[in-house]
């Protein structure tokens, strides 16, 4: 929000609930609307006003390990996407880019790096929840004028966000405590919000050809755990570092390349996104913070953006 306002973008935010949560910004306004049902996005958000949509929405987890609330994961992240998808305007010339996930590929356990044809893990609700978006998404492509792209993100971090393992790592060490790793060999190239923002400007601005793209989207840099570990402590200048005893190594990394390519995409370095996120937990009052775009095991919250001349929609 920070980022597109600041480029001078008029900004729309649609909440389900907990507008308490939600943050005033510049060109900032917010609707509330329940993405889950058709009759209320249609009535609150007319995607024919829009030049680009963006959907972030997803439940990641399920409350339970239970078939039913499994089965409510899935039914919950496809209904969003297909409530969007019937709302566009078939003739107007737009372009909808949907945050898909690295869950949506098998694991590996050799030093490789995940591209995007990389087999489809298919034992995941959550995973099959975004490949169907993604089809979905081209599908829409084929019989109207959008223009699709799916951006497959790995662990998203960076301000706002209270939990994973950016905010673990800086508020053990913060409070001069033990910075523990459960996979000190274990292999990730992150997303930080800073990486999606940059995609996001660059799609903006690019005029596209393809119909329907889909993309890897990360950092540059490649850490290991007990290396990021190792910089978050010196950056605070506090912590110690405590690795524990798992036999588990996963390389969790993916292949950028296509992006890159595509949209001359640079990802600022991973040590100048620490230090910058470092100042922002040190500005924080509390732990309990606004969240950034996301959403919790109870609650959907969504985010619509609308530029000056250009008209976009991020949920």
């Amino acid at each position: 929000v920070n980022f597109l306002s600041g480029k001078n973008f008029k900004i729309t935010g649609v909440y389900n609930k907990e507008k308490s949560r939600l943050k005033n910004n510049k060109n900032v306004n917010y609707v509330k609307c329940n993405l889950l049902k058709l009759e209320s996005v249609k009535k609150k958000i007319k995607n024919d006003k829009f030049d680009i949509i963006i959907n972030s929405a997803a439940i990641l987890k399920s409350n339970s390990k239970d078939y039913r609330s499994i089965i409510k994961l899935y039914d919950y992240n496809v209904n969003i996407q297909k409530n969007l998808l019937a709302t566009i305007s078939k003739k107007k010339r737009s372009i909808f880019i949907f945050f898909s996930s690295i869950s949506i590929y098998e694991d590996i356990n050799k030093k490789t790096q995940i591209n995007e044809f990389h087999n489809y893990n298919l034992n995941n609700m959550y995973a099959l929840s975004k490949i169907c978006g993604e089809n979905l998404l081209e599908a829409a492509t084929i019989s109207s004028n959008i223009f699709g792209i799916s951006l497959r993100l790995s662990g998203v971090h960076g301000e706002g966000r209270n939990n994973g393992v950016i905010y673990n790592m800086f508020k053990n060490a913060t409070n001069n405590e033990f910075v523990k790793i459960n996979e000190p060999k274990s292999v990730f190239r992150l997303t930080f919000l800073d990486d999606i923002n940059k995609a996001i400007y660059l799609i903006i601005n690019k005029k596209l050809k393809t119909k329907y793209s889909f993309y890897n989207l990360a950092s540059e840099d490649i850490y290991s755990l007990k290396k990021l570990a190792d910089n978050v402590i010196k950056i605070c200048k506090k912590g110690k570092l405590k690795l524990l005893s798992n036999s588990k190594i996963r390389y969790q990394v993916l292949n950028i390349n296509k992006f890159k390519k595509d949209y001359k995409y640079k990802s600022t370095p991973l040590l100048k996104k620490l230090k910058k996120y470092n100042e922002y937990y040190k500005s924080l009052k509390n732990l309990e913070v606004n969240k950034w775009i996301y959403f919790d095991k109870r609650f959907l919250k969504y985010l619509a953006v609308l530029p000056r001349e250009l008209s976009l929609v991020i949920l």
